[in-house]
């Protein structure tokens, strides 16, 4: 009787792991049709990026600048704007994506910026948290590289990684796996409906968020960018990921200009764990990068940047935009007109 038990037990286990990955998948397929196209992204900001990019690609022919970041960008500079003030440059693009370090950046150009918008410049705004190692930045660049409706890149895959996509083409549990770990996104999307717009991003990519707001910092969000910056360390993996990117982009006759961002020294630097000794790191390190890369760099943070310009301690509000703006559109003018 004892191996008919044992035998029984093993079944129920078996047929209840069976039920729990059905019923899974059956809510994540009901999460899928919440979301729309979405779903394929692994984040609605970046679905309606690509919506964005691909009718600016096809109704405009490309983009003269393309704007590439996080949110720090998304949210801080103006490419009507830029477009508007420049006099070397007719269009521009804001290609941001939340919490992209620089390898994200990298994918995102690979797949996306340069097929669909063929720019002639591209500004890639960074703060510190770009540049760390051993922050929360693998979510962003997970949720880029498993999205199921990303373009395959020629060389992009492991084999381990093809064999996921094929498993992707048929379980949703899997295909949103990264979704689901994100679940302030998640919410939002599923707030939303299909295909629409949860974080406010217009036509040309911008996020206007925090355009009408004043400085507000709060708990979560502090926590938040002090996660970004746990264990903060630069240049064994972000920085030669940067490398990699600028050189794409010079290999396929695409200008660069690195725009080290604004951010709210007194609220923001304390969030690294040895406070100013990471961030002077970084900023060191950056100026190096440029300088040996003979990259033109455009240090917004020279500049005094009081708490009237933000919104919170990384995100400039509508002031701090029109003027960053205006300071990264003299940049490209003169990078645009010197052939650098």
């Amino acid at each position: 009787m004892r191996p008919r038990r044992r035998l029984r037990g093993v079944l129920a286990v078996a047929l209840a792991f069976v039920v729990t990955v059905v019923l899974a998948e059956a809510g994540a397929r009901l999460v899928a049709l919440r979301l729309g196209e979405s779903s394929d992204w692994n984040d609605p900001g970046l679905a309606t990026q690509v919506r964005n990019m691909r009718r600016v690609g096809r109704g405009e022919g490309g983009a003269d600048v393309v704007l590439l970041g996080s949110s720090a960008v998304g949210e801080g500079i103006d490419p009507e704007r830029l477009a508007q003030s420049s006099q070397a440059a007719e269009s521009a693009y804001n290609a941001w994506h939340a919490g992209a370090p620089a390898s994200a950046l990298d994918l995102m150009t690979r797949a996306l910026v340069l097929p669909i918008l063929r720019p002639r410049l591209v500004v890639i705004g960074l703060t510190s948290e770009q540049l760390n190692d051993n922050g929360t930045g693998d979510d962003s660049y997970e949720a880029l590289r498993s999205s199921s409706g990303r373009p395959r890149v020629p060389g992009d895959e492991t084999i381990t990684q093809r064999l996921e996509r094929r498993i992707v083409s048929w379980s949703y549990l899997v295909r949103l796996r990264s979704t689901l770990r994100r679940p302030n996104e998640l919410v939002k999307g599923l707030r939303a409906g299909p295909d629409t717009n949860p974080y406010n991003i217009n036509t040309r990519g911008m996020s206007f968020e925090t355009l009408d707001k004043e400085l507000q910092l709060t708990a979560r969000h502090l926590e938040q960018n002090r996660q970004a910056l746990a264990d903060y360390h630069v240049g064994s993996q972000e920085l030669p990921a940067l490398g990699r990117l600028v050189h794409r982009l010079r290999g396929n006759g695409v200008a660069v200009l690195i725009v080290n961002m604004p951010v709210l020294q007194d609220a923001y630097v304390p969030l690294h764990p040895r406070g100013s000794a990471d961030h002077e790191r970084y900023q060191s390190a950056l100026e190096s990068f440029t300088r040996t890369e003979a990259v033109p760099y455009l240090n917004a943070n020279q500049e005094p940047w009081g708490p009237e310009w933000f919104a919170d301690e990384n995100h400039v509000n509508g002031r701090g935009s029109a003027r960053l703006t205006k300071l990264v559109s003299t940049e490209v003018d003169r990078v645009l007109n010197s052939g650098e």
